[in-house]
């Protein structure tokens, strides 16, 4: 994957922003910026390629729900690469919500983001989502297992997708009876060898 000059800008500036606050708050499992990049740059391009390549034909890029956004992974990775994706942000902890508010205002004003600061089953409870979206993931909230079933419902029927990011290489056990059927994987490793990979439903 090449970044362009003003992609690769937009990643060094969400990683710096990032970086401040991390400083003041946790916000993601490393503090130093190269750390991040080199854990997370990857699922951002395996979710951007995903996206683009299932999304081909769309007259618009569809809604998508990130559920346990944090310190704005890979939402804002994503948006580095392309700002047209509108997104819905999912987080309880009040701080980090604070977070993603900053980096929409700083980094992505022109980007169509909002952010809810409630658990998801909360937001669910009192129809405060406007489902149903296009798109949907969660990148370290819940075992994918668990993630493929709370996130059917979330997702279109017939055409919503539902990725799953995978700390190794065996997808997720998929059982008869959520309305989701694998379109593809991707694989890759990170620096230190271990395996990441994407897996990509959509429901039927």
């Amino acid at each position: 994957y090449s970044l362009q000059s003003e992609q690769a800008q937009r990643v060094v500036a969400f990683l710096e922003l990032l970086e401040r606050w991390g400083q003041r708050i946790r916000l993601s499992g490393s503090r130093d910026p190269r750390e991040l990049a080199k854990r997370h740059l990857g699922d951002a391009f395996a979710l951007h390629t995903a996206l683009l390549r299932c999304c081909d034909g769309l007259p618009t890029p569809p809604p998508c729900l990130d559920v346990g956004s944090g310190g704005g992974l890979p939402a804002f990775l994503l948006l580095a690469l392309d700002q047209r994706w509108p997104l819905t942000l999912v987080e309880a902890r009040g701080r980090k919500a604070a977070f993603l508010r900053t980096a929409q205002f700083e980094l992505a004003s022109d980007a169509h983001i909002v952010v809810h600061d409630d658990r998801l089953e909360a937001l669910l409870a009192n129809a405060s989502l406007p489902l149903p979206f296009g798109a949907a993931w969660s990148l370290a909230t819940f075992a994918p297992e668990r993630w493929l079933e709370i996130a059917a419902p979330l997702v279109a029927p017939e055409t919503g997708l539902v990725f799953a990011f995978i700390a190794g290489e065996d997808l997720p056990h998929l059982g008869p009876e959520l309305p989701l059927r694998l379109l593809e994987s991707g694989r890759w490793a990170l620096d230190d060898g271990r395996p990441r990979l994407l897996g990509v439903y959509r429901h039927h």
